[in-house]
């Protein structure tokens, strides 16, 4: 495999890690707003 598709690679599976993280941190922060929180993280 070249350096391109194995940056290529890289890069997408550093992306989900973060999408993942972010996700995350956001769930905790809407769940933690209480019983609005929870309703807007239902929606989301």
């Amino acid at each position: 495999m070249n350096r391109q598709a194995t940056q290529l690679i890289t890069r997408a599976a550093i992306n989900k890690i973060g999408n993942m993280l972010y996700d995350y941190g956001n769930s905790i922060w809407l769940a933690s707003l209480g019983a609005l929180g929870q309703t807007v993280l239902g929606i989301y």
